[in-house]
């Protein structure tokens, strides 16, 4: 009869442990981002970094979270073989690459070692990705959203980049002397970029000398289109004034309007398969007060207040007790 009810207990024991390891695994991720959340919080904080700033950069994690369940989608397919990692990438950003012109009948070698070096960057609205006069160390591919072209003086928009655009190769391949940029480039809305930078485009291509030249002439004929473009625009401006100029901190103001997730989480509720295992444990047994007193643990609350003093205590108990609160 013993060994029965002990074995019963080994076998409950186990069962509960594989459920609270399934309900830990479930919210590993979860508990990741808010630990993230509130260290760059506390940092900020630390450092009086304006509110403004801090809201901005609270709601990229959030919208970085929301969007790809990971703060560096990198980091994770690191580990993989070279060869493996190569691949990955290519089924990624295949559909993206077939819409840029840039890239279009290249040779399959370079495009593989290109594909490895480019970095995703989410932009939020209002966000300015560069200004006119930034020396350019990077080029962009507009993998999602849209991105605003605008003359910083007179803040008319000269072009609008929807997805498969590049912008800034001209400064990073220096063509025609070029390395600054020409214009302010902002971010609509929600934007996805890749950015590839100017000394890993020039590694590359000190291994594809023959290519050098194709994506030069292939720039320079881009280049050539889009002044035909802007001349275009320019002759018709006259006929929508109102619809070219873009206010300044218009998208801006919408960033900030929206409500910022809480930093300090309430204390997240009893799951429902543990309550009712709970439930269907005597109250007295000393199971039942183990699983009580563990989760009670796990989310104590800790009072800055200390408690009234019991009769019959003297200085040295209420001190004591004290101490214990804080």
């Amino acid at each position: 009869m013993l060994s029965a009810w002990l074995l019963g207990v080994f076998v409950f024991a186990m069962v509960i442990g594989q459920i609270r390891d399934i309900v830990a695994h479930a919210t590993r991720d979860q508990n990741y981002y808010i630990d993230a959340l509130n260290k760059i919080a506390s940092h900020m904080a630390r450092l009086s970094v304006p509110a403004k700033l801090q809201k901005r950069v609270r709601f990229w994690y959030k919208f970085t979270w929301d969007l790809q369940k990971t703060l560096n989608e990198t980091e994770i397919i690191r580990v993989l073989p070279l060869k493996m990692r190569t691949d990955l990438m290519l089924c990624i950003h295949s559909h993206t690459l077939s819409r840029v012109d840039l890239f279009k009948n290249i040779n399959r070698s370079v495009l593989r070692d290109l594909v490895l070096k480019f970095q995703p960057i989410l932009f939020l609205p209002g966000e300015y990705i560069c200004r006119k006069g930034d020396v350019g160390h990077e080029m962009y591919i507009v993998n999602k959203g849209t991105i605003q072209v605008l003359d910083p003086e007179t803040r008319r928009l000269l072009v609008t980049l929807g997805e498969g655009s590049v912008f800034g190769e001209i400064a990073i391949l220096n063509l025609h002397g070029h390395t600054k940029r020409t214009a302010d480039v902002r971010s609509c809305g929600y934007s996805q970029l890749f950015a590839l930078k100017k000394q890993d485009l020039w590694e590359t291509l000190r291994n594809y000398p023959e290519y050098e030249k194709v994506l030069k002439r292939k720039v320079g004929r881009i280049l050539r289109q889009k002044q035909q473009q802007s001349t275009a625009k320019t002759l018709n401006i006259d006929n929508q004034p109102e619809q070219t100029i873009i206010p300044e901190m218009a998208d801006i103001q919408i960033v900030e309007q929206i409500p910022i997730e809480p930093i300090v989480k309430e204390r997240p509720k009893t799951p429902k398969l543990f309550q009712t295992v709970l439930e269907a444990i005597k109250p007295e047994s000393t199971l039942n007060q183990y699983f009580i007193g563990h989760h009670r643990n796990k989310f104590r609350s800790y009072s800055l207040q200390a408690p009234s003093p019991e009769p019959g205590w003297n200085e040295n108990d209420i001190s004591r007790q004290k101490s214990l609160d804080l």
